[in-house]
């Protein structure tokens, strides 16, 4: 072990020590403590009569008389469904476009591979018309 190792080791020891003595000391003061405090109660009490009264307002409207979550879900994902086949549709024209791209720089890679062997043809036939006979 390097010096590093053993400073860092010391330094964890030592920390997770000083927590441990402060949650030893600070331990029976949290026991003690009551479980829920009257403020957090009315807290639940004013969000629980709140969502109450929303949701009695809600079904009185004309429009949301009706409403079933069931079909509303149902719509959802049918609309997801409907956008995931267009992506999907999307994707397959895109490298649909890519393969025949990739397919045609192949061909035009191998036109071009010719060049050279017709560069040599045709230097050799300019040495060759060069030299006297």
């Amino acid at each position: 072990m390097s010096i590093l190792e053993i400073i860092a080791l010391l330094v964890f020891l030592g920390s997770v020590s000083g927590m441990l003595a402060i949650f030893w000391r600070k331990a029976p003061v949290l026991a003690n403590l009551p479980k829920i405090t009257l403020i957090s109660e009315k807290k639940q009490n004013v969000l629980l009569i709140f969502l109450t009264k929303t949701r009695e307002k809600l079904k009185t409207l004309p429009w949301l008389k009706n409403f079933s979550p069931e079909t509303f879900l149902q719509k959802l994902l049918s609309k997801i469904r409907i956008l995931t086949l267009k992506l999907e549709s999307k994707t397959g024209h895109w490298l649909e476009f890519l393969r025949k791209k990739a397919q045609s720089d192949r061909a035009q890679k191998q036109n071009n591979d010719d060049y050279w062997q017709n560069l040599e043809n045709s230097q050799e036939k300019k040495d060759s018309n060069d030299q006297p006979a």
